[in-house]
C-alpha cells in the first residue's frame, strides 16, 4: 500500500498528531529516500495540508491542528528544497517515468499507474524505518497475546486428566545421592547436560527459585536429601517444586510484612496442603508477636476437609499446638483459647454462624447519596465488633482452603473471610474463577491488594470493564506477582514434577433410554416445554425470575435420565389426573406390545457402549453374569402411577397444605383434610386468624385435633430432608451399606422406592443408567478385582437405588452423602481406605467432590453431568493426585437424545465464555439469558411472524415411542439434590 492511501481519517482533528507515524519528519529520514519516495511523501503532506486548510475555513480548528499545519508547511518546504521545485500548493510535480499531472486539491488519493504503484509499494516495504515499526508492532502484539494466555493459565483450571493422558511416559528426575546443596546442584547440572531436551532458560529460572527458597527458609532450617528437601519441624520431605513454592510463600511474607500475601493455585493433587504447612513452620511468629497475642494461624476449610487438615497436621508436624474450633455450649472456645494455639481449623459453615447479622452487613455496604463508602479496615472492624468469638483475635495468618468458596462477594462466606483480621492471608484453590474476572475481587480484597476496598474501586483501579480488550499491564502484573500456579504439565528442572501413573478418560458411555423411560422422559419434557411455550405465545415478559424458575425446572429432565423414580415429586406437584391416566395407559400399552425383560430391551445400546469402552475397560471375553435379578425385571411403574392418580382423584386423601397423601390426617370444620404436621406449621404464624388454604374458612384447631388419626404408613413430615438412617449391627435393611448407613433425603421424594421395598407386587423398576453402572462395576471387578470405584451421583434416591443394586450383586459398598454427621463421614472414609473388602463408594459430588484424598480408589463413574465441568474435574482429582500408585479410569454416562447432550454443549460454551472474559479483561457479570434457558428444553425457533417457540431438537424416528406433549404448569420444585449450583 502506498503512503497516499494511508491518509488518516482524523486529519486535522484533535487526534491529528497520530499522522506523524505515517511519514518521515526529520532530515535524516529524507536522506534515506530516493526521488520517487520523496515525491510520494510530498504528495501526502500537500493533501493533508489541503484538508486541514479546508476544515479550518469551516471553523473546525484547534490548537493542535494549527501546530500540525505549521509542521506540514515546514516539511513541504524542506522536501521541495531537496527536489528543487516550488513549495507553493499550485506547483506541478512530474515524477520520473510518468506523465505530468497536478495534485488535485483535497484529494485523498493521488492517481498512479498500476505498475508504478506496485514498484513503489515494494520499495516502501524495504524502508528500514517501516520495517522497524512493523517489528515493534508485531512484538507488542505477541507480548499482549502471551500475557492473555499466561493470565488464562493462572486463573482457569485445565483438565489434568486429559493433560496426563496426552503426556504419555513421564520423564522425571532420576534418584541420586546428595547431602548438601553443592552436590545436589552438581547432580542436577549433570542431568541437564545429558538431556538435550531440557529448556536451559526455564531450567535457570527454576534454579533461581530454589536459591530464593533456601534464603527464605534460612540456612539452618533446611537440609538436602537427594533431590528432595527436608525442613526443620516438617516430618515429610518436600519435592523440588514444593520447596520452591513454599519458599515463594515465605518470600512474600518476609520481604515486607505489610505487603499482601497471595494465591496458591496449584492443580488438584499437587500438594497445596504440605506446601502451606512448610510456610507455617518456616515463618513462625516472633517473641513480640506472641507477647501481642498474634501467634495463631487460622485455617478455614469446607466442613468435610477439617478432619483432613487435622490429619495432615498430625502426619507432617510434631511441634505445633493445633485443634478444631468448637462453639458448642459444652466445649466452647473463647478468644483467649484461640490465641494460645499455633493452628486452629474451622469450617466455612461455622465461620458463617459466628458472623454478624446479614442486615447489619447490608446496612454497612449501603452507601447513601453524598456519602463516601467505608474503607476496608473500618468496615471489617465494625463487622468483627458485631461478630462472635472467632472474629475477636488478631491472627498471625489466615489460610482459606478451597478459596473459590468466597468468589461471590455477596455471600456470607465471602463477607466472613474478608472480615478476619490477620497479618498474612493466603488463598488455596485450583480454580480461582468460574465465570468472570469480577470473581477476583474477593481475593484481592481478602489478601489486601491496595485499591480493592470495594468492587467499583477494584474495577476502576485495574481497568476491568465490559469488553475492555486492551493490554492491561497493571492487572496482569498484579495477578502474576500474587499467584503461584503449576499443573501436571509443569516442567520443573527440565523434568515432570512427579511421577504418576497414566490416566484413561474413557469415551462417554452413551446409552439409550428404554422405551418406557423414553415415554416418561418425553412426557415430562413435553409438559415443561409446553409451559414455556404458553408464556411465549401469550407474549408474557420473560423476567429474570421466570428464567431462574425454568432453569431450576431443567433439573427434572436431569432426574428423568437417571431413574423415573426421581420424578415422584413432580408427579405429585405437576401432573394432573389426566396426565397420569394418559401415562398409565401408554405404559400398559407399551408393556403389552414389548413383553420382554428390561435387559433384552437394552442389549443394543449396552453392547455398543461396552464396545466403545472395551479397550480401556479391559472387558473380558466371557460375559459377566449378574447375581441379582435387577436388569431382568420388567419395567413396571404402573402401580406407583396408579397410586398417585387415585389419591389425586380422591380429594379426602390429599392434604390441602402440602398437596400430598395425608399423614396423621385431621379435618377442619369445612371438612377439608390436612396432615397434622402440615396444619401445625400452617397455623403457627397466626393461630387466631389462620384460614383453610383450600376454601378460606377459619380453622378450628379444637375440632381439627379431635379428628386427627395416627397413620404411620407414610408420615413424610417428621423426618428431616438430610436424614441418614443407621441400622443396628446385624440388622441391615434393604439398601444399607456395609456399615448399616443409608441416606434418606427428603421422604416426600422416596415413597415410590418405599413402595417397591415393602410390596412383592411393586418391584424396583430398572433404568438404563443404573443398569449401565452395574455393568461397568461388574466388568471392572472381574478384570481388576483389587481396584476400588467411586460412583458420583447428584440425587439421593439414585444413590439409594444403586445401593440396592450393589446389595443384590453382593458387592460391599459405602455411602458418603451430605446428611451424615461429620464423625460418620470420617468413619466411612477411613473404612473405604483401609478395608480391602469394600470395593465401591456411592457419593454425592458436593460431599466428596473436593478436598478429600481418595488415592485408595482409581476408578470413577459419573452418572450425572454437572453444569460446570470444573466441578467434575475436582471430583476426578480425588483419585488422580500425588500418591496415586495405579492407573486411573474415568467414565461419564450420557443418555442419548436427552438433556445430557445439551449440557455437554453448555459446558463447552462455559469454557469459551470464561476464556473470553479473561483474555478481554471483561469483569461483566454473566447473566442468564433467555436463549440459554430455552436451549435446555429443545431448539428455539422463530416463525414467519417473528414468534418464538421451543421445539424438540431430535427426530421422533430416533425414539421407540411417540412424544405426546402435555399441558400444565409445574411448581413447588423439590429436587432433593445435593448440588445447589445451577447453570
Amino acid at each position: 500500500m502506498s503512503k497516499h492511501s494511508q491518509i488518516p481519517q482524523n486529519v486535522g482533528s484533535e487526534r491529528g498528531q497520530a499522522v506523524k507515524s505515517f511519514g518521515y519528519d526529520s532530515d535524516e529520514d529524507y536522506a534515506s529516500l530516493d526521488e520517487t519516495e520523496m515525491l510520494e511523501e510530498l504528495d501526502l503532506r500537500r493533501n493533508e495540508r489541503t484538508l486541514l486548510v479546508t476544515r479550518m475555513a469551516k471553523g473546525k480548528t484547534s490548537h493542535r491542528a494549527e501546530n500540525r499545519l505549521a509542521s506540514l508547511n515546514e516539511q513541504i518546504f524542506k522536501l521541495c528544497q531537496r527536489l528543487g521545485i516550488s513549495s507553493s500548493p499550485e506547483a506541478q510535480i512530474q515524477p520520473s517515468g510518468t506523465e505530468e499531472y497536478i495534485a488535485p486539491r483535497g484529494a485523498r488519493e493521488l492517481p498512479k499507474p498500476a505498475n508504478d504503484l506496485k514498484r513503489k509499494r515494494a520499495t516502501s516495504r524495504k524502508s528500514p524505518v517501516r520495517q522497524a515499526r512493523k517489528k515493534a508492532t508485531t512484538q507488542a502484539s505477541n507480548k499482549h497475546n502471551s500475557n492473555k494466555k499466561e493470565l488464562y493459565d493462572m486463573l482457569v483450571e485445565h483438565d489434568p486428566i486429559k493433560a496426563r493422558a496426552q503426556m504419555g511416559e513421564l520423564r522425571t528426575l532420576d534418584a541420586f545421592e546428595a547431602q548438601d546443596w553443592a552436590s545436589q546442584k552438581k547432580q542436577l547440572n549433570i542431568a541437564k547436560k545429558t538431556d538435550p531436551a531440557i529448556d536451559k532458560h526455564r531450567y535457570k529460572k527454576d534454579m533461581e527459585l530454589l536459591s530464593k527458597a533456601r534464603v527464605a527458609f534460612g540456612k539452618s532450617n533446611w537440609t538436602v536429601d537427594g533431590a528432595n528437601w527436608k525442613i526443620k519441624g516438617l516430618l515429610s520431605p518436600l519435592m523440588p517444586y514444593q520447596f520452591a513454592a513454599a519458599g515463594w510463600m515465605l518470600t512474600r511474607e518476609k520481604q515486607n510484612p505489610q505487603a499482601p500475601s497471595g494465591i496458591l493455585a496449584d492443580s488438584v493433587g499437587l500438594g497445596k496442603t504440605i506446601q502451606t504447612l512448610a510456610c507455617i513452620i518456616g515463618n513462625p511468629p516472633s517473641a513480640e508477636d506472641i507477647a501481642n497475642k498474634c501467634k495463631t494461624t487460622l485455617v478455614v476449610a469446607p466442613a468435610n476437609t477439617v478432619r483432613v487438615w487435622l490429619d495432615e497436621l498430625s502426619k507432617h508436624t510434631d511441634n505445633l499446638h493445633y485443634g478444631k474450633y468448637h462453639s458448642t455450649r459444652q466445649n466452647r472456645m473463647h478468644a483467649h483459647d484461640i490465641e494460645r494455639m499455633d493452628v486452629v481449623v474451622v469450617s466455612y459453615n461455622k465461620l458463617i454462624e459466628e458472623l454478624a447479622d446479614k442486615n447489619f452487613i447490608k446496612e454497612l455496604d449501603t452507601t447513601k447519596k453524598g456519602q463516601e463508602p467505608l474503607t476496608k479496615s473500618e468496615r471489617d472492624r465494625l463487622v468483627r465488633r458485631e461478630s462472635k468469638e472467632i472474629f475477636k483475635p488478631s491472627y498471625y495468618r489466615v489460610i482459606l482452603d478451597e478459596a473459590h468458596t468466597i468468589k461471590n462477594h455477596l455471600t456470607r462466606s465471602s463477607h466472613a473471610c474478608r472480615a478476619l483480621k490477620s497479618r498474612y492471608r493466603w488463598a488455596l484453590t485450583a480454580t480461582p474463577i468460574h465465570n468472570n474476572l469480577e470473581e477476583l475481587f474477593p481475593y484481592f480484597n481478602f489478601i489486601g491488594i491496595p485499591k480493592s476496598d470495594n468492587l467499583a474501586m477494584f474495577k476502576k483501579e485495574f481497568g476491568l470493564g465490559r469488553k475492555n480488550n486492551k493490554d492491561n499491564g497493571k492487572f496482569h502484573q498484579t495477578v502474576k506477582d500474587m499467584t503461584m500456579k503449576r499443573s501436571i504439565q509443569t516442567i520443573f528442572l527440565g523434568k515432570a514434577i512427579f511421577d504418576i501413573p497414566n490416566t484413561h478418560p474413557l469415551p462417554n458411555y452413551i446409552i439409550r433410554l428404554s422405551a418406557e423411560e423414553q415415554l416418561i422422559y418425553r412426557r415430562v419434557e413435553g409438559i415443561l416445554r409446553e409451559e414455556f411455550n404458553k408464556k411465549l405465545k401469550r407474549k408474557e415478559v420473560i423476567t429474570v425470575t421466570i428464567l431462574h424458575q425454568f432453569r431450576e425446572k431443567a433439573l427434572r429432565l436431569r432426574m428423568a435420565t437417571a431413574h423415573p423414580f426421581l420424578l415422584e415429586s413432580m408427579m405429585w406437584d405437576t401432573f394432573t389426573p389426566s396426565h397420569l391416566i394418559s401415562l398409565e395407559r401408554d405404559l400398559a400399552k407399551l408393556r403389552k406390545e414389548q413383553n420382554q425383560p428390561f435387559l433384552s430391551q437394552t442389549q443394543r445400546w449396552c453392547a455398543t457402549a461396552l464396545q466403545n469402552c472395551s479397550e480401556h475397560m479391559a472387558t473380558s471375553e466371557t460375559p459377566v453374569e449378574p447375581n441379582g435379578s435387577y436388569a431382568s425385571t420388567p419395567f413396571d411403574m404402573e402401580s406407583q402411577i396408579s397410586y398417585i392418580k387415585k389419591l389425586k382423584m380422591t380429594k379426602d386423601s390429599i392434604c390441602v397444605v402440602c398437596s400430598r397423601p395425608v399423614a396423621n390426617p385431621g379435618k377442619n370444620i369445612c371438612l377439608h383434610v390436612a396432615c397434622y404436621g402440615c396444619m401445625m406449621k400452617h397455623v403457627q404464624k397466626d393461630i387466631k386468624e389462620s384460614e383453610c388454604p383450600k376454601c378460606g374458612v377459619k380453622i378450628d384447631m379444637t375440632y381439627f385435633l379431635e379428628t386427627v388419626t395416627t397413620n404411620g404408613d407414610h408420615d413424610h413430615k417428621h423426618t428431616g430432608q438430610g436424614q441418614v438412617r443407621k441400622s443396628p449391627k446385624g440388622c441391615h435393611e434393604l439398601g444399607d451399606d456395609a456399615n448399616g448407613f443409608q441416606p434418606l433425603g427428603n421422604p416426600r421424594n422416596a415413597y415410590f422406592l418405599d413402595m417397591a421395598d415393602k410390596s412383592d407386587q411393586m418391584l424396583l423398576a430398572p433404568s438404563a443408567k443404573t443398569t449401565a453402572v452395574r455393568d461397568i462395576i461388574l466388568e471392572w471387578q472381574k478384570s481388576n478385582p483389587d481396584d476400588k470405584i467411586i460412583v458420583f451421583t447428584q440425587w439421593v434416591v439414585a444413590g439409594r437405588i444403586l445401593g440396592r443394586i450393589l446389595q443384590q450383586e453382593k458387592i460391599k459398598f459405602l455411602y458418603l452423602f451430605g446428611g451424615m454427621l461429620q464423625g460418620d463421614k470420617e468413619d466411612q472414609l477411613r473404612d473405604f481406605r483401609e478395608d480391602p473388602s469394600i470395593k465401591v463408594m456411592v457419593a454425592s459430588l458436593m460431599c466428596a467432590g473436593q478436598s478429600l484424598n481418595l488415592q485408595c480408589a482409581n476408578r470413577i463413574i459419573m452418572i450425572d453431568l454437572w453444569w460446570h465441568e470444573g466441578l467434575e474435574t475436582q471430583a476426578f482429582g480425588r483419585v488422580f493426585r500425588y500418591g496415586q500408585k495405579k492407573e486411573t479410569y474415568y467414565v461419564r454416562i450420557l443418555a442419548e437424545n436427552t438433556i445430557d447432550f445439551r449440557l455437554l454443549g453448555k459446558q463447552e460454551d462455559k469454557r469459551n465464555v470464561i476464556k473470553k472474559a479473561v483474555t478481554e479483561f471483561d469483569s461483566t457479570k454473566i447473566e442468564v439469558t433467555f436463549e440459554d434457558v430455552a436451549s435446555l428444553f429443545g431448539r428455539l425457533v422463530t416463525d414467519e411472524k417473528g414468534n418464538k417457540m421451543i421445539e424438540a431438537d431430535y427426530h421422533e424416528d430416533d425414539d421407540d415411542i411417540n412424544n405426546n406433549e402435555g399441558d400444565g404448569d409445574s411448581d413447588n420444585l423439590d429436587t432433593d439434590t445435593e448440588d445447589p449450583e445451577l447453570p
